[in-house]
């Protein structure tokens, strides 16, 4: 079968995937460490778009495959192009309903997945940590999206006569009014989901966020509305004041009591540098933010990691008008990781 209309949208799809890769591979440690940044978050919504993604494609049509061996028949053809693909048979000895399973088999299988993805978010104990959590949740809505709304509008509106085509015009009532039932009530569950404030609040936890944030869909990632886009900074492109606030956080980080990472972050309001470690079964974080205006103040973190859904104990421990010299500022970060490390979580 040639590639057709989806298949040249997928080999372009696949084209920015590989583009996404060489943006992602380098950078993965950073976007699953403790210090998530509302610039991990986004890139997490494009791993689940172009890694995970395609995962589920091909398992769906290993689905529709599957159902046909199962019923005795012979798969004749077999096409995966990453963000579509197809499987062909002879329908000749199947009967009406034995075809509409066949056809409903590959969402089935999407379904499945959703299932089993929400499961872990919310059922795993100790919960997976905040980046994980994202990841698998902007799947969800990607695949519910694709699986649910997406294919079958294009598959009706184009007659392409896909799985939904077969499916509602499977000439068996009851087994289209099953099927379509199931997909209302997926449907109906995910808009429960993002509209209702207490299971809000749930994922905001789980993913990281402030309880109640307002949230949004961006290729499958919750952003917080009123968050600041931020844009992690390498140290050899730092210069001005945010070197100086680097520079005091390397000095710690190189002589500090426990393994540590440091990061710098740049938003629209200012510079971000973090002091990162782990003691305590807790992980622990010193930032220095850096306003525009000169004005700086270190922020202390701990959060659980035997319990990441738990809120974090964070506290403002110090503020300056303006930013203090390297050695001062230097000083200060150690007094203040010193005290962050005798903190418990939530107090």
């Amino acid at each position: 079968m040639p590639l057709g209309g989806f298949g040249l949208i997928s080999l372009f799809y696949l084209f920015l995937g590989v583009r996404f890769l060489f943006q992602f591979i380098p950078r993965r440690k950073q976007i699953f460490d403790s210090n998530f940044t509302p610039y991990d978050r986004s890139m997490l919504g494009q791993a689940a778009f172009f890694l995970l993604l395609p995962i589920s494609v091909a398992l769906h049509e290993l689905g529709h495959a599957v159902a046909i061996w199962l019923m005795g028949g012979k798969v004749l053809d077999f096409g995966f192009f990453f963000f579509s693909g197809y499987v062909s048979y002879d329908p000749r000895g199947f009967s009406a309903v034995q075809q509409t399973l066949v056809a409903f088999a590959g969402t089935f299988v999407n379904l499945v997945l959703i299932v089993v993805a929400v499961a872990v978010v919310f059922l795993k104990r100790p919960p997976l940590r905040a980046p994980w959590n994202e990841l698998l949740l902007q799947f969800v809505f990607i695949s519910g999206i694709n699986t649910l709304v997406f294919y079958p509008a294009i598959d009706l509106l184009l007659d392409i006569s896909g799985d939904w085509s077969q499916m509602y015009q499977s000439g068996i009532p009851w087994l289209t009014a099953v099927i379509v039932v199931i997909q209302v009530g997926f449907i109906a569950a995910g808009v429960w989901g993002m509209r209702n404030p207490g299971m809000r609040d749930r994922i905001a936890k789980l993913t990281g966020l402030p309880s109640g944030s307002s949230l949004r869909m961006s290729l499958g990632a919750y952003q917080n509305q009123q968050a600041s886009s931020t844009t992690r900074i390498a140290p050899a492109q730092l210069t001005g004041n945010d070197k100086i606030v680097a520079n005091a956080v390397e000095r710690v980080a190189a002589g500090w009591t426990h393994r540590a990472t440091t990061r710098t972050d740049r938003g629209s309001g200012g510079t971000v540098a973090s002091l990162i470690w782990q003691s305590g079964e807790a992980t622990r974080t010193i930032a220095v933010v850096l306003r525009q205006s000169g004005e700086t103040a270190l922020v202390g973190n701990v959060h659980s990691l035997q319990d990441p859904a738990a809120p974090a104990n964070q506290k403002l421990i110090r503020s300056w008008p303006a930013l203090p010299s390297e050695d001062d500022l230097t000083m200060a970060i150690r007094i203040a990781a010193e005290r962050v490390d005798t903190w418990t979580v939530g107090s």
